[in-house]
């Protein structure tokens, strides 16, 4: 502890020391950045990429200083109930990223990359508890653009299919689960036709 993206993809390769390879990684959130970086470390191992609604380095570098600490602060909302139970991961989110701006580029392969298209309601996050009550509301909005522009260059930087109508929030895989599928076997097709 504190974990980062590094360290998912040595467990991702330990699990898949004896499942068949080639693969095709599917990744919501921070596990894009395992995905993205298992696929620079191990380029012969996969042949595509589904991205859904990932966390990017390029969201972080979009806002100024002072909106990545606010940034960090809010994606640092540990519960203090269970540290007791000494099972809550941690991670180092500066780190993780400059992991993958260290990352060696990964060779042309079939990608998608699924972008949530429901802005971030800060209101309602610090009503359910996801949030802490001082979150500034106002960042809500700010940050949703940030990350659709990280989007955006992900997608040129795997010259990925980008699925930006998904009519779902950040979960777009249990909202929306048919457009997860339709990418996946979009996937499949091409790495069974060979293309790129």
């Amino acid at each position: 502890q504190p974990t980062t993206p590094l360290v998912g993809v040595y467990d991702l390769h330990a699990i898949l020391a004896n499942v068949p390879k080639p693969y095709i990684l599917v990744a919501h959130s921070y596990g894009g950045l395992i995905a993205r970086l298992y696929t620079s470390l191990y380029p012969n191992e996969v042949v595509g990429l589904v991205l859904v609604d990932t966390l990017t380095e390029f969201l972080y570098d979009k806002l100024t200083p002072s909106q990545q600490q606010l940034w960090l602060k809010l994606n640092s909302n540990y519960s203090i109930d269970l540290d007791m139970f000494l099972i809550q991961e941690r991670t180092d989110l500066v780190k993780s990223f400059d992991q993958l701006r260290k990352a060696k580029p990964l060779n042309p392969l079939p990608s998608v990359v699924l972008t949530s298209d429901e802005p971030y309601d800060f209101k309602s996050l610090i009503e359910q508890g996801i949030l802490p009550k001082d979150a500034p509301v106002d960042f809500g909005p700010l940050l949703f653009q940030a990350h659709l522009d990280g989007q955006k260059r992900l997608v040129q930087l795997l010259n990925a299919k980008a699925i930006t109508e998904t009519h779902a929030g950040h979960y777009i895989q249990t909202e929306q689960p048919q457009l997860v599928i339709d990418a996946i076997k979009d996937i499949l097709t091409k790495t069974k036709k060979g293309e790129q």
